[in-house]
């Protein structure tokens, strides 16, 4: 997985446009589908990074934390209301199991790659798309 957050990075970092090799391995001669599921959500992760933070006072929100202070709830608080659906969580990654620990992400990949290939069904193409 290092490889392909540091061949992400390079390319957010150099303003690339574009990517290949998502999915593929060794030389880019084999696709794995969970490969693809995978660097899909390592790709995400690095787009978060690569957008910043946001340190604006509305985002920051440091009066609610003062209102809140250390033994308080935040999901009590409008602003976490209004902004929690903002974030965005992986759908493969630290997905927690029935022991309290985290799911295999490859094992998961499988799963939604299995999904993806029963359950996904695109519609066609126009033949003047096709064209």
């Amino acid at each position: 997985m290092d490889r392909v957050l540091i061949g992400w990075g390079g390319r957010l970092e150099w303003g690339a446009e574009t990517g290949s090799g998502m999915g593929l391995i060794r030389g880019s001669t084999l696709l794995y589908p969970e490969a693809l599921v995978l660097d899909r959500e390592l790709y995400n992760s690095v787009r978060n990074d690569a957008a910043g933070l946001n340190t604006s006072p509305d985002y920051m929100a440091l009066d609610v934390i003062q209102a809140v202070g250390p033994r308080g709830h935040f999901l009590r608080e409008k602003h976490t209301r209004n902004h929690f659906r903002k974030l965005e969580f992986s759908e493969v990654l630290r997905i927690p199991d029935k022991n309290s620990g985290y799911r295999d992400p490859f094992e998961v990949a499988r799963e939604r790659t299995d999904w993806i290939l029963e359950d996904h069904h695109p519609e066609p193409l126009s033949e003047a798309q096709q064209a």
